[in-house]
């Protein structure tokens, strides 16, 4: 999606001139601002990551990604069980209860509604494999 100000933003930067900063005169100018004791040390973010504390991320979102897969097989299980009860082959789904309905009961009235049922079930089979296509690019 494109932004509708990011061409507007990004032309202002390309005409912008270069500025001059010091670096040391930033510096100081922040050292200045800070209370007494307080030292610009404090604020230092040329820091080296922790690695114990890397990998406690890493297994913390990978232990949350194997529970969202958990989610998604019984979204997906569901979502199954609801495709056959609307389209299945079985004697009880909607579709086959509807075909065999007397065009003049009320099961007959709204027989004109399979298209729909059988749109229905397309649809929830889609977002199903959008469901498995999200799972396996984990």
């Amino acid at each position: 999606m494109q932004n509708k100000f990011k061409a507007k933003f990004l032309k202002i930067l390309q005409e912008a001139p270069e500025l001059d900063i010091d670096p040391t005169l930033e510096r100081d100018a922040a050292e200045m601002s800070l209370d007494d004791d307080v030292s610009m040390d404090d604020y230092d973010v040329d820091v080296e990551p922790d690695p114990n504390a890397v990998d406690e991320i890493g297994d913390a979102m990978a232990r949350q990604n194997e529970q969202m897969v958990g989610v998604v097989d019984k979204w997906s299980a569901n979502i199954d069980k609801f495709i056959n009860y609307l389209n299945g082959d079985q004697p009880n789904s909607i579709q086959s209860v509807l075909g065999t309905a007397n065009p003049e009961s009320v099961l007959g009235a709204i027989k004109n509604q399979q298209v729909k049922i059988g749109r229905i079930a397309s649809d929830l089979a889609a977002l199903k494999q959008a469901f498995l296509t999200a799972k396996k690019s984990q």
